[in-house]
C-alpha cells in the first residue's frame, strides 16, 4: 500500500494538481476524503496514465535530457564533486532506463521507469544496465559514466535519425577509452 496526504487551503494549490501528467491509478483508489469536490474534479480530467513520447522530437528530447545529465556528471566529477557525481548517476541511469523502454516498446510504466523493469526489458538491456553503476569512489564513477556514455550512444543512434554529431563526438573525445582521468568539462547542455 502506497499512501499520500494532501492538504489544500482553499483557493489553494490544488489547481497545480492538473498540471500533472497522469494520475496513475482510478479516482476511486485515490481519493478517500475530498469534502469539497475540486481535487476529485481536476483528478477526472487527467488521464490514468500519462502520454508516452513516441515521435522522433519527444524521443530526441528523452536522449537530450540524458545527454544533459551525463555532461552535468562528467563536469562535477571532474571538478572532484563525488558525491553530486554519484547523485547525478542516478539520473543518468533513469534516462537510460526511459530509453530502453522507448526502443522496446515498453512504455506501460513510463512515470517509474524502473517498475518492473526485469519483466518488461531484454536481459541484455539489464546487463548493459548493470555496468552503469558505482561505488562513491572517482574510479568507479569514471567507469560508470564512461559505459553509461557508450550504451547512451548506441541507443540514441537507435532511437533518432541523426544524434547531435558535434555534441557526441566531443563527449567521445572526453571520455576516451571511458575509464580516464576526465578530460576538462564539456559546456554543450548544462
Amino acid at each position: 500500500l502506497l499512501r499520500g496526504e494532501f492538504h489544500f487551503r482553499p483557493g489553494g494549490a490544488v489547481a497545480e494538481v492538473a498540471e500533472w501528467p497522469g494520475r496513475g491509478a482510478d479516482i476511486e483508489r485515490m481519493v478517500l476524503v475530498d469534502r469539497t469536490g475540486e481535487l476529485t474534479r481536476i483528478l477526472a480530467a487527467l488521464p490514468v496514465d500519462p502520454p508516452v513520447p513516441s515521435d522522433e522530437d519527444a524521443r530526441a528530447t528523452v536522449c537530450g535530457r540524458f545527454a544533459n545529465w551525463w555532461v552535468l556528471g562528467w563536469n562535477v566529477l571532474a571538478r572532484g564533486e563525488i558525491e553530486r557525481a554519484y547523485d547525478t548517476l542516478s539520473h543518468v541511469r533513469r534516462h537510460l532506463l526511459w530509453m530502453a523502454r522507448l526502443r522496446h516498446g515498453a512504455t506501460a510504466r513510463w512515470l517509474t521507469p524502473s517498475r518492473l523493469a526485469e519483466q518488461d526489458l531484454p536481459a541484455e538491456d539489464l546487463q548493459s544496465l548493470a555496468e552503469v553503476s558505482a561505488r562513491l569512489d572517482p574510479a568507479d564513477l569514471r567507469l560508470a559514466f564512461g559505459a553509461a556514455w557508450l550504451l547512451g550512444r548506441r541507443w540514441w543512434a537507435d532511437l533518432v535519425d541523426v544524434p547531435p554529431r558535434d555534441l557526441v563526438a566531443e563527449i567521445d573525445a572526453a571520455i576516451g577509452d571511458g575509464g580516464a582521468e576526465p578530460s576538462p568539462p564539456v559546456d554543450k547542455t548544462h
